[in-house]
């Protein structure tokens, strides 16, 4: 394994349960607009899209929702926004990051999301100062974010590692794809099959939850120093 400089988080589903928050305003959003339960697959779909009115255009193709596009994306986003003072770091993630800062590692985040957004997510859950880099949605050229590789590729370069020499940590197939594909050397799957599949076969690794990383598996298994753990 090659000498790891660098870690590097997906922020949503990953390092802060904003998930259950978006969910949570979506069901609201669907119920007050139709009547209608927001139902799992359809969630899942609209996950996989990005920007502002393409989620609330998916949901108009599934459910009755009327009315004109700007007003209703402006009242989902008011909704997820209202659940904001809810987030909180998922299980495990303060004690990898203080691990990985210990070890001397560059810590970065690479989103879909706005990274003001990001910033705001990460300072109300009181990380923010530990981050080196932040590559949000409008730092990219090439691309509208992941699967593409371009994500990764720019937070590696502005980490000042190759990307084979860093870690990702994902919880979306998509994050796992773009970051394989950046030629990440050491790719973490973290999902309990809630809002995403439980296992990804192009991970290195698959985890249910990173309260599973204690400090000796971090050293093993993600920097590679003695016996493989996992």
């Amino acid at each position: 394994m090659n000498q790891i400089q660098a870690v590097i988080f997906d922020h949503d589903g990953t390092m802060v349960d904003s998930e259950t928050a978006r969910r949570n305003a979506t069901a609201q959003f669907v119920m007050e607009s139709c009547g209608m339960d927001l139902a799992n697959e359809h969630y899942r779909l609209m996950m996989r899209v990005i920007g502002r009115h393409e989620p609330t255009q998916l949901l108009m193709k599934h459910y009755p929702i009327s009315g004109e596009l700007e007003a209703l994306s402006a009242r989902r986003l008011e909704l997820f926004q209202e659940e904001w003072e809810r987030w909180k770091l998922m299980p495990g993630v303060r004690e990898v990051l203080g691990r990985a800062s210990k070890m001397g590692l560059k810590l970065g985040v690479a989103s879909n999301s706005e990274g003001d957004y990001v910033c705001r997510s990460l300072d109300t859950v009181g990380v923010l100062e530990m981050f080196d880099v932040v590559v949000g949605r409008e730092d990219l050229v090439k691309s509208n974010g992941k699967p593409d590789p371009e994500i990764y590729q720019i937070a590696a370069d502005r980490l000042e590692a190759s990307p084979e020499n860093c870690v990702v940590f994902e919880d979306a197939p998509s994050g796992v794809y773009s970051a394989r594909d950046a030629g990440i050397g050491r790719i973490i799957y973290v999902s309990d099959g809630r809002y995403s599949e439980p296992f990804c076969s192009d991970a290195h690794v698959n985890l249910k939850s990173m309260c599973e990383v204690s400090e000796a598996t971090f050293r093993k298994e993600i920097l590679g120093s003695g016996e493989r753990l996992f």
